[in-house]
């Protein structure tokens, strides 16, 4: 349980409801029994860096929690604090496991437009340039090959309407080493079934540009589209804060695009000292951003992280770096192995989110009615 922020009630393995209070206290305090008020980065020693590459046995580990406690100078709790502030709750369930193994390394998802109970994945770079047609129960319903396309490094996909067609985007963003001149945007219109029930094997690209970071390469796995603007979003993934940056949707064709800063996101929790002590290799990468969509309303975001999910809602006529610029409401994910996927479905109120790796759990998030009634 996380001591002051809130509580977890298990139903099974499969399904939780979370009910999460949000104190504005992203650091160590939500897995510690203490009340500390310092950020881990200000720990003495400089703890949140030199925890890289440690291996610990149980009293090992218990150790060095006990310096946390002790360098932190907290006062050990005897019970959780008390809140009269509301509680969201949202109910999490695993509703199925991709199947088809060639969707080995998913980093994209995006809900179908055309018909319901259909997702969209993509595979990470180096694999072939093809969607894959998945049922909300994981089930392979097919694949569709995108002529003239390159998968280098996909890493995330957007659904979206304009002009009464449906359409879906491909990010070929990623850039672990920030190294590459430019990035690809594709965009595709969605496969509809053929009369047999099948997707066509092939489909071409509706239109696509190459674009470039004002400020220098960037990794980014989190894209998201705003059709009304007729904008992109991208979120990079390994600055602190997360950067937000925005393209036009269909720019002037045969120019190199220019995405621009336009604001950050700055409360996404950091990885907390247990993050670090359960898994010093990759536990400072629990909070970097790996997939983003927008509500088909225009209203809300959400944003995935390798360890939990955060939705950010939107007030009327307020830009979206403003609205990313908040405190979100935090999901608590089932444990997952590197969660990359995230979609809203267009016209519910649930949003689906997977892993990279397999077996892929394919879980579903109940949103409350309220966050649709602004």
């Amino acid at each position: 349980m996380r001591i002051g922020a809130g509580r977890r009630i298990f139903k099974n393995r499969t399904n939780f409801r979370t009910e999460t209070r949000f104190t504005g206290l992203p650091d160590h305090r939500q897995f510690l029994p203490c009340d500390c008020t310092q950020p881990i980065a200000t720990l003495k020693g400089g703890l949140s860096t030199s925890m890289k590459g440690i291996g610990y046995e149980c009293a090992g580990a218990f150790v060095l929690w006990m310096v946390v406690v002790l360098l932190s100078g907290c006062r050990a709790l005897s019970a959780p604090e008390e809140t009269t502030s509301a509680r969201p709750v949202f109910n999490v369930q695993q509703i199925g496991v991709v199947s088809n193994p060639a969707l080995s390394e998913a980093s994209g998802m995006a809900h179908a437009r055309r018909e319901a109970d259909l997702l969209w994945m993509i595979n990470d770079g180096g694999h072939p340039a093809e969607l894959f047609a998945v049922g909300t129960d994981g089930r392979d319903q097919g694949r569709v090959a995108i002529e003239g396309a390159v998968n280098i490094d996909w890493e995330d996909l957007a659904g979206f309407e304009l002009e009464g067609r449906a359409f879906i985007l491909i990010a070929d963003v990623g850039d672990n080493h920030a190294v590459r001149n430019s990035s690809v945007i594709y965009v595709v219109a969605e496969p509809a079934r053929q009369a047999s029930g099948r997707f066509p094997p092939r489909i071409d690209v509706a239109w696509q540009f190459r674009f470039r970071y004002e400020d220098g390469p960037r990794d980014c796995e989190a894209v998201g589209v705003d059709p009304q603007a007729e904008q992109i979003l991208l979120i990079t993934k390994r600055t602190v804060p997360p950067q937000i940056y925005a393209l036009p949707l269909r720019p002037m064709a045969g120019l190199l695009a220019t995405a621009r800063r336009v604001g950050e996101v700055p409360l996404i929790p950091p990885p907390t000292a247990a993050d670090l002590i359960a898994d010093p290799r990759w536990g400072p990468t629990k909070s970097q951003p790996t997939a983003l969509d927008i509500h088909s309303d225009n209203r809300l975001a959400v944003l995935l992280t390798y360890k939990d999910a955060y939705l950010f809602p939107r007030a009327a006529g307020e830009t979206w770096a403003a609205g990313l610029a908040r405190e979100p409401l935090a999901i608590r994910l089932l444990p997952l192995k590197q969660a990359e996927t995230a979609a809203f479905a267009p016209q519910g109120r649930t949003v689906n989110v997977s892993t990279e790796q397999l077996p892929a759990p394919l879980l579903e998030v109940d949103l409350p009615r309220s966050l649709f009634q602004r």
